[in-house]
């Protein structure tokens, strides 16, 4: 079974795994309002799928995806239209990781800025062991701070302060060494390996949560267009998760 938009395409294996491969217009995947209403629509198709036991995100261009569409961001002069593009992309990203089936990125190539945010989304991360692949937060560079709740979630995966010096210092990471970081969980040899590897993971780990999420009820699936749909996780949410997932009410 098949499904198409102008994000990429879905194929259902036999196993049950869901791959969703990005393949945007032109030459790279690149954060915009078409990726978001893009992945949103692949989700709501992925998510009714009878049988359904994991997704494997990867790309059909050479690099997994390169971040925000600049000429985008520079020609809105509006705030509240980025900020309102920031949060619609944080509820996309935050279903994904609440949707009820394990989710992995197959990083067939370079993931920057919010295409590395798209990873840290969902449960696992598995990488080309290839130097020139890159794995980073780089958008301090461009006088702005990563908008795609990776300020929450790259901290609580490998700690605040080395999660803050990758953002602060603007840290791209080549796969080896963004493996040894944390930063990606795997290597696979090659393309094969790699679509291997993330389907067994999906397989092996049918209960998996984001290790912020820890003792919450887990949303799962449901039948309608809103399956899985969750809070909203950056730096604006109301409330803090401590490392146990329990709620922490900001005052």
């Amino acid at each position: 079974m098949s499904y198409s938009n102008a994000l990429g395409t879905v194929e259902l294996g036999t196993d049950g795994v869901a791959v969703l491969t990005l393949k945007m217009a032109g030459r790279a995947n690149k954060i915009d309002r078409t990726f978001g209403e893009g992945l949103s629509d692949a989700l709501d198709h992925v998510l009714a799928l009878e049988g359904l036991k994991g997704l494997v995100i990867t790309s059909g261009h050479r690099d997994f995806c390169v971040g925000a569409d600049l000429e985008m961001i520079l020609g809105e002069r509006d705030p509240a239209r980025v900020y309102a593009l920031a949060l619609s992309l944080d509820a996309v990203f935050r279903r994904l990781e609440t949707s009820g089936v394990p989710v992995v990125a197959a990083l067939n190539g370079t993931a920057l800025g919010g295409g590395y945010e798209l990873a840290l989304a969902c449960h696992h991360r598995i990488a080309l062991d290839d130097a020139r692949i890159q794995v980073g937060l780089p958008e301090v560079n461009l006088g702005v701070i990563p908008g795609g709740g990776g300020t929450q979630r790259l901290p609580r995966l490998i700690g605040i302060q080395a999660g803050l010096e990758v953002i602060a210092q603007a840290k791209q990471l080549r796969a080896p060494k963004a493996k040894q970081a944390g930063l990606v969980d795997a290597l696979a040899a090659d393309s094969d390996a790699l679509l291997t590897a993330a389907r067994q993971w999906c397989l092996d780990n049918p209960g998996a949560k984001q290790p912020w999420d820890g003792s919450l009820p887990h949303p799962g699936r449901r039948a309608s267009g809103n399956a899985g749909r969750g809070e909203p996780l950056h730096g604006c949410c109301r409330d803090a998760l401590q490392e146990d997932g329990r709620r922490v009410p900001r005052r």
